[in-house]
Order: C-alpha cells, then sequence, then structure tokens
C-alpha cells in the first residue's frame, strides 16, 4: 500500500534516521509529511533522508528552537522536484523564520499556519506584500501565491494584521494582473490575538475594523481574542454576546471563545 500520509512524533537525537546519512527513502505518493520533537533538537536534518516528488504540505513542530538548518527544506525540494503550496511551522525562532519565509521552494505556498513565540510585529510585517508604492518595494514579496492564512500566537500591534490582509486583498471583480507584481487574493484568515506579556496591551480596534470590511467583502474569518495567561476556567454560555468585538461590531460573525480555556472575559 503506498504511503500518503506520514506524522513522525517526538524526534530525539537517538532517532535512527536522523542519525544516518546513507538512507535515501523514496515515498512516490507521499502528499503530506509532519516532524515533531520536544527534545530541543534540530529535526530538518531528518528531510535528508525523504525523496517526495509528490509532497504538497510539510509541517514542522521544532520544540522553541532557534539555530536551525532551514536549507534542509530547500534541498528536499530540489532533491524531489516537489510543489509545495502548504507550510506549517510551530516553535520556530523568528530569525530562523525569516530565513526560512525566503526560501525560493516556498514561493509557491497557499497556506501558511505560524504558530510561534511570538508571532510579533517583525514576523507579521513580512507578510506584508510590498507595491509600487510602498516603502517596502526595495524586497521582493514572499509567498506570492499565499490564499490562506493562519496565526496562532499573534502578539502584533493593532493594525499589523489588516495590513497584510490589505496587501494581500483584490476584490473579485479587480481585473486580472499579468505582470506578477500583485499577489493571489487572501481568501481566509484565521487568527488568535494574545495579550502582550510585557504591556499587557490586548487592544485591536483597527484590526478588528478593518477586517470586518474585508469579512463583508468575502474574506473567510476566524478569531479568537487571548491572554497569555491559561485561566483554566469555563465560560458563560452567552460569553459570545457580550463579547467586546461583537458588541462594536455585530456583522463580524462567530467568535470561538469556548474553543479555549484561557481567555479573558
Amino acid at each position: 500500500m503506498a504511503i500518503t500520509f506520514l506524522q513522525i512524533s517526538d524526534l530525539g537525537p537517538s532517532t535512527t534516521l536522523l542519525t544516518s546519512t546513507n538512507k535515501l527513502l523514496f515515498f512516490p505518493l507521499l502528499s503530506t509529511l509532519i516532524l515533531r520533537t520536544c527534545r530541543g533538537i534540530d529535526i530538518l536534518p531528518f528531510l535528508d533522508n525523504f525523496t517526495p516528488p509528490s509532497l504538497t504540505s510539510l509541517s514542522l513542530d521544532f520544540g522553541c528552537l532557534s539555530g536551525l538548518n532551514y536549507q534542509a527544506i530547500e534541498n528536499l525540494a530540489l532533491r524531489s522536484s516537489c510543489s509545495l503550496t502548504s507550510l506549517t511551522l510551530r516553535g520556530m525562532a523568528k530569525q530562523d523564520a525569516v530565513k526560512c519565509f525566503e526560501l525560493p521552494c516556498l514561493r509557491s505556498i497557499e497556506r501558511l499556519n505560524l504558530n510561534m513565540v511570538h508571532v510579533n510585529n517583525g514576523l507579521v510585517a513580512l507578510l506584508v506584500y510590498p507595491d509600487a508604492s510602498s516603502t517596502l518595494h526595495d524586497r521582493r514579496g514572499i509567498f506570492p501565491w499565499h490564499k490562506k492564512l493562519s496565526l496562532e500566537w499573534c502578539m502584533a500591534e493593532d493594525g499589523a494584521t489588516s495590513r497584510v490582509v490589505a496587501s494581500r486583498w483584490r476584490d473579485k471583480s479587480a481585473p486580472s494582473d499579468k505582470s506578477g507584481s500583485v499577489p493571489a487574493s487572501l481568501e481566509e484568515l484565521e487568527v488568535v490575538f494574545r495579550q502582550d506579556p510585557c504591556t499587557g496591551a490586548t487592544c485591536h480596534d483597527v484590526d478588528m475594523a478593518a477586517l470586518t470590511s474585508f469579512a463583508k467583502r468575502g474574506l473567510a474569518l476566524t478569531y479568537q481574542l487571548a491572554s497569555s495567561t491559561p485561566r483554566y476556567q469555563q465560560h458563560p454560555a452567552d460569553f459570545c454576546r457580550n463579547c467586546c468585538y461583537h458588541s462594536r461590531y455585530p456583522d463580524l460573525g462567530p467568535c470561538y471563545h469556548p474553543r479555549l480555556p484561557y481567555l479573558d472575559f
């Protein structure tokens, strides 16, 4: 039976493939690969053991480690001639994410899921797609085919997330772009706004007002408002009706407070 989905968890230094350099595994139909570790090791060399020509989805959980061999992702794509369209990064340090985002093999990414400590201003700013009138016009935009974004630990300042959407938004009635300077339009956004542990800031009025506008124009939006400190309390059943953002933006759609046990209310 051909393997199309592979998840390997709890990788450690003694993992056989991780310590071997002479094994190359060919998975012709593997489309999804998930690697996870909680032992403080760089799991990217593990990719050197794989040749998956059909790989489209890659998920990497680094266990809050920095100084990674991110070039292993590019080597995997070159060796396999695969086209990645979905990328999930968990626990990767910001400095590594910056280098990772610029890998040529990731320009085909359509779905991006970031869960890091912390998704801050600098990281979110990288996702803003520059245009000719932007102060960012001196750098090439990353993820030009990006359509679905998930930010699971967002501590960026108010307005930063909506700037990403604005830079990647195109109304359906807009004429098609043939120059390549305009990215694909963002279709879905999932974001968890976390409280800044230093400033205690939780206000995202600018973001919510802008995202509400985009939601009315077709953006599929899911949001959560959470503190950074677990409280482990149950929420009242009518919490969403009393949510400060719902009272201000009634057309925003459902939020998902009951799914998180550590939200402010």
